[in-house]
């Protein structure tokens, strides 16, 4: 049958519209290094420490010691 695509199908929309989608058990907001429920990948300032980063409190706060383009140079 025909449908509609949307985040959490597990297929990649083409065109821009997601950059990842692993489906909807396994997309996460909490999860390191996880496509986001949101069907973008893991990035800096979205609140989940993922590799490469040292901190990420999803910028709540400005001038804390988690600034918003925080990466890792280890």
């Amino acid at each position: 049958t025909c449908v509609l695509a949307t985040c959490g199908d597990g297929f990649v929309r083409a065109g821009g519209v997601e950059q990842c989608d692993d489906g909807a058990l396994a997309n996460s907001d909490t999860a390191p290094n996880a496509c986001r429920r949101n069907c973008l990948d893991a990035h800096c300032g979205d609140g989940v420490v993922d590799s490469g980063e040292d901190c990420d409190d999803g910028n709540t706060v400005g001038g804390d010691a988690c600034p918003a383009a925080f990466i890792s140079t280890a």
